[in-house]
């Protein structure tokens, strides 16, 4: 579902921004839409504005696409001669995407 903001996204542009920009503008963007409604093409031009970030690319890769990012595990490798240091591959790709 396209615009569809998932939860885990949050979590995304909080790491995206940093924590201290993203508090701030969240509170202010909350504080100037209060009892309003806004969808995701407004929700990231405001917020843009608000915390000086273009947030374009993240909507694109993380919002405005079908489907959602899925991340797995490809294989778990035990360094050569460690016994506590592990090489791990991941593989991405877009899971649920319609037909």
């Amino acid at each position: 579902m396209q615009g569809n903001f998932r939860p885990y996204v949050s979590h995304l542009l909080r790491n995206y921004m940093g924590d201290d920009k993203f508090f701030s503008s969240i509170t202010q963007f909350l504080n100037e839409n209060q009892y309003g409604n806004v969808n995701s093409e407004e929700f990231l031009q405001k917020l843009s504005v608000i915390s000086g970030i273009d947030l374009t690319g993240f909507f694109l890769g993380w919002v405005h696409q079908p489907g959602f990012l899925n991340f797995n595990i490809d294989s778990i490798k035990q360094v050569a001669g460690s016994n506590n240091k592990y090489k791990v591959t991941f593989k991405q790709n877009l899971f649920n995407i319609p037909a």
